[in-house]
C-alpha cells in the first residue's frame, strides 16, 4: 500500500486546492491508478509528482499525465478489501435467514443455504480495494 503523508489538517478539512498535497506526498515506487478527464486510465507504479503532473511508470514507459487532466487518482488499500469481502459473507450468511427464517425450527437443515451463501458472499474479495487520494474539485460553469 502507498504512503500517504498525513498533512496537519484532518483530510476533510483540506480545501480542495490542497488535495494535491496527498498526490504529492506518495512516496516513489508506490502502485498507483490515475483517472482522467477524458476516460483514460493509467495503472502502474509513481515515478515522480509534481505541482502540475503526475508521472507513472507502466509496462509500455512512463506516462505523465498533467493535474489539468486528472480526474482522480487512487492507491490500493487492503482495508477496503477486507470489509467489502467481510461484508459480502455477511450478506451470505444473512440472505438465507431472510428468505427463509422458519426454516431452522421446522426441522430443515440450513447448512448448504449457509454454505452457498458464504461461498457467493466471499466473492467480494476478489475486487482490489482502492482509496482515492485525489478526486478534481466541480468546474463551475
Amino acid at each position: 500500500m502507498a504512503a500517504v503523508r498525513q498533512a496537519g489538517t484532518p483530510q476533510g478539512a483540506q480545501s480542495k486546492s490542497d488535495k494535491w498535497n496527498d498526490v504529492l506526498a506518495l512516496s516513489r515506487d508506490s502502485k498507483v491508478q490515475v483517472d482522467a478527464l477524458n476516460g483514460a486510465e493509467v495503472k502502474g507504479r509513481v515515478r515522480s509528482v509534481t505541482d502540475d503532473a503526475i508521472t507513472v511508470a507502466t509496462d509500455t514507459g512512463d506516462l505523465r499525465v498533467m493535474r489539468a487532466d486528472v480526474w482522480r487518482v487512487k492507491v490500493p488499500s487492503l482495508s477496503q478489501r477486507i470489509m467489502h469481502g467481510a461484508l459480502g459473507v455477511m450478506a451470505g450468511v444473512l440472505v438465507p435467514i431472510a428468505i427463509c427464517p422458519s426454516c431452522a425450527n421446522e426441522g430443515h437443515s440450513m447448512k448448504g443455504a449457509f454454505t452457498a451463501g458464504v461461498l457467493v458472499g466471499s466473492l467480494a474479495f476478489i475486487p482490489p480495494g482502492t482509496f482515492t487520494v485525489y478526486k478534481a474539485p466541480l468546474k463551475k460553469k
